[in-house]
């Protein structure tokens, strides 16, 4: 094996280094230009040790290539560098849309409740009110992670949420009535109207 072969090989070997490594972490595209520069040159070298060669290299290239970057790309949103650009959760957390005793919750009794964002609201992201989370969308801005945010709207099964001072400690407890069964009985003796006398004396 020649001397040029053994670094085309080497080079291509690193070429698929860089290109796997520029998925999973971040380096603004200068480890991508490294694969692309490596796999040049592997092709470079192995087309100078022959013409064989060299078109043998670039067929395994095209084919290998492509299958390369689809598992990447299968793989790179399990990755924690890919949950936190898409704004997912880690990886085994759900996003709890039931209640313990597995009745769908009602997004529209979480309007002006107060949370806090588990990620970057860009605008589209996680927040945790009261120990749950969800997904959220911010108004107009993005929100970073860490800030308190207001829920002010639910639309179509989507929360949006705005930047607040107030603090999820002032959540008062809601206790919502889907319909009149649910209202709390009350006779007239507990009101005690007597006590408010007889507005016409």
């Amino acid at each position: 094996m020649s001397q040029n072969l053994i670094w085309s090989l080497v080079l291509l070997a690193s070429s698929v280094v860089f290109l796997l490594l520029e998925f999973f972490i971040p380096s603004a595209g200068m480890l991508g230009i490294g694969a692309v520069m490596a796999l040049f040159a592997a092709l470079f070298l192995a087309y100078s040790e022959s013409l064989l060669t060299g078109l043998l290299m670039t067929g395994g290239v095209a084919i290998a290539l492509p299958m390369l970057l689809i598992a990447s790309l299968r793989a790179w949103p399990h990755t924690p560098i890919g949950r936190r650009i898409l704004n997912l959760p880690p990886e085994g957390e759900e996003i709890p849309w039931q209640s313990e005793d597995g009745h769908a919750l009602e997004l529209k009794q979480l309007v002006g409740r107060v949370g806090k964002t588990r990620t970057n609201l860009l605008p589209g992201g996680l927040i945790e009110i009261d120990g749950r989370r969800y997904d959220a969308v911010a108004q107009g801005v993005a929100v970073d992670k860490g800030q308190n945010v207001e829920v002010y709207s639910v639309e179509a099964g989507k929360i949006r949420v705005r930047p607040t001072n107030r603090h999820p400690k002032q959540n008062v407890a809601q206790q919502p009535y889907d319909n009149l069964e649910n209202l709390p009985a009350t006779s007239l003796e507990e009101l005690n109207l007597e006590e408010l006398g007889d507005p016409l004396s």
